[in-house]
C-alpha cells in the first residue's frame, strides 16, 4: 500500500537514486524529524483505486514562528488507463496561510488512449483570472498516425482560445509521411503557407527527395528541393550519405544548385566526416569539413570520440574529445571530456571521473578531477564513497575534497543511513547520521513513512 512519490530533502533524493525495491512504495504520509525529535517537514499523499497518485502536499516548519508553511501541492485525476486528465499545481500564500492554485493542465484522450487535446493555464494573481499558456489538439488517421495537429493562441480580450496554426499530414502504405501542409489563421480563415512532399526509394524505403512549396495566390509554387543519396560501403571506401539542396528560380523556371552535405559513415553507421560544399560561379567550393574520429573496444563500446574541423590546406583543428573506459563487466570505469579552447588554441579539460564498483555492479567510489588552467593538467578535486546493505540500500556515504596546500584528502561529509522495515518489507523509517568535526556520530534526521 506504500509508494514513494516525492522526496523532502537531499537525503531522500540520494536514497531514491541508489535504492530500489524497498523504496518502490505507495506512501500516505512522510514525517521528518531533526536530531532533537522535532518535526521539520511533512508530506501527505492520496491515491485512486488504481494506485495512481491523486494528491501530494508538502509542508516545512518555520523555525522562527513555529508555524507550518506549505511548499508545494499537486492534485491529479487519472482515467483507468493511467492517462492524466487533470493536474493542478498550488503554492502557499504566506499572507492568507492557504494554498493558491497556480497552474492547470487538462488532457483528453480517444478510445485508444491517444492524447487528442492538451490545455495548460496559469493563474494571474494581479488580474485574478486564468491565462492560457498552451493548447494543442491532434487527430489521427486510420493507421494511427497524426493526420492533423493544431495549436491555439490565447485571446486575453475574450478570455478564451483562438486558432493559430494547423498542420496536416498524409502517409503512404508503409506509414511514411508523403505530404506535410501548414496553414495559419488570418482574417478569420485558414491561409495555406507551405507544403512539403516526400519521396522514398521503392525498395529500401529510404528518403530520396523533399520538395517544399509555398502558396502564391492559391497555387503551390516550388521553392526548394532536397535530395538524398546513399552509397553502400565497398572494400576500399566507406559508406556515404549526400544531402543536396536546390532552389527554384521562378523567372527561369529552373532548379539552381545551392549546397550539399556529404557524410562518411563507419561500419556502425556513425558519421566520421561531414563535408559541406557551396555552388558558386558554376563551381563547387568546400566551405566546411568536419572529421569525427571514433574508436570502439572489442565489445562494441565507444571508447574514443574526437571532432575536428578543417581550417584550410592540410590543417585540422580539434573541437571536442571524449574518452571512456569500461571494466570487465561493461560498467563505465572512466569518462573524460575535453574541449578545444579557441582563446588558447589548446585542449581544455571539462570533466574527468573514475568509478569503482562492488561485485553487484553498484558504484562504491567516484573520484573527480578538476582542470588546472595554469598547468594544463588534471588535479584532484573530490572523492565520494558509498556502502550498501544486502538489499542495495545505501548505508554510508562520504565526500572528501583535496587540500592542495596540505596535499591531502579531507572529509567534509560522512553520513550513514539506518533503515527500519515494515512487515511487508517496505521501508518505514530512515535515520540519517553524520560525523561532527571530532569524528563522533551525530543524529541529523529521521524520516517516517506511513
Amino acid at each position: 500500500m506504500k509508494t514513494l512519490a516525492f522526496t523532502l530533502s537531499f537525503l531522500l533524493i540520494t536514497l531514491c537514486t541508489n535504492s530500489y525495491a524497498q523504496l518502490k512504495q505507495k506512501v500516505d504520509s512522510i514525517i521528518k524529524v531533526n536530531n532533537e525529535g522535532v518535526q521539520v517537514a511533512r508530506s501527505y499523499y492520496s491515491h485512486d483505486k488504481n494506485g495512481y497518485q491523486t494528491m501530494s502536499m508538502h509542508y516545512t516548519l518555520n523555525k522562527k514562528t513555529n508555524i507550518w508553511v506549505g511548499t508545494f501541492k499537486e492534485t491529479a485525476l487519472y482515467d483507468d488507463n493511467g492517462n492524466c486528465l487533470n493536474k493542478v499545481t498550488s503554492f502557499w500564500d504566506m499572507r492568507k496561510h492557504n494554498w493558491i492554485e497556480m497552474s492547470r493542465e487538462t488532457s483528453k484522450y480517444d478510445e485508444y488512449g491517444r492524447q487528442i487535446e492538451y490545455d495548460s493555464r496559469q493563474w494571474n494573481v494581479d488580474r485574478a483570472c486564468w491565462i492560457g499558456l498552451e493548447k494543442k489538439s491532434y487527430a489521427f488517421s486510420d493507421m494511427g498516425l497524426i493526420a492533423t495537429y493544431q495549436e491555439y493562441l490565447w485571446n486575453e480580450t475574450k478570455g478564451d482560445w483562438g486558432n493559430l496554426i494547423i498542420d496536416e499530414y498524409e502517409y503512404n502504405t508503409e506509414g511514411q509521411k508523403t505530404v506535410e501542409m501548414h496553414s495559419k489563421w488570418r482574417n478569420n480563415e485558414w491561409n495555406r503557407t507551405s507544403r512539403t512532399e516526400y519521396k522514398y526509394d521503392d525498395v529500401t524505403h529510404a528518403p530520396i527527395c523533399e520538395i517544399l512549396f509555398h502558396d502564391e495566390n492559391g497555387q503551390w509554387v516550388p521553392e526548394s528541393e532536397t535530395t538524398y543519396l546513399y552509397k553502400e560501403a565497398t572494400e576500399t571506401e566507406n559508406a556515404t550519405k549526400t544531402k543536396h539542396l536546390r532552389l527554384y528560380n521562378k523567372e527561369s523556371k529552373q532548379w539552381v544548385d545551392i549546397e550539399e552535405y556529404i557524410s562518411t559513415l563507419d561500419a556502425k553507421g556513425t558519421e566520421i566526416a561531414i563535408k559541406r560544399r557551396e555552388f558558386k560561379n558554376n563551381q563547387w567550393y568546400i566551405t566546411k569539413d568536419d572529421r569525427n574520429t571514433t574508436r570502439y573496444d572489442e565489445h562494441g563500446n565507444e571508447t574514443f570520440n574526437e571532432k575536428s574541423q578543417w581550417i584550410g590546406g592540410d590543417e585540422w583543428e580539434g573541437r571536442s574529445r571524449n574518452e571512456t573506459q569500461y571494466n570487465e563487466y561493461g560498467d563505465v570505469a572512466m569518462e573524460r571530456e575535453t574541449r578545444w579552447d579557441l582563446s588558447t588554441n589548446d585542449w581544455k579539460g571539462m570533466k574527468f571521473i573514475e568509478y569503482e564498483y562492488d561485485t553487484d555492479g553498484y558504484v562504491i567510489k567516484e573520484k573527480h578531477y578538476r582542470w588546472d588552467t595554469k598547468t594544463n593538467d588534471w588535479k584532484n578535486m573530490s572523492i565520494m564513497e558509498y556502502e550498501y546493505d544486502e538489499n542495495h540500500n545505501k548505508t554510508k556515504e562520504s565526500t572528501s575534497s583535496w587540500n592542495s596546500v596540505k596535499q591531502r584528502w579531507e572529509v567534509f561529509y560522512n553520513g550513514k543511513f539506518e533503515y527500519t522495515f515494515d512487515k511487508e518489507g517496505y521501508i518505514a523509517i530512515i535515520k540519517e547520521s553524520m560525523t561532527d568535526p571530532n569524528g563522533k556520530w551525530k543524529d541529523v534526521s529521521t524520516t517516517y513513512y506511513y
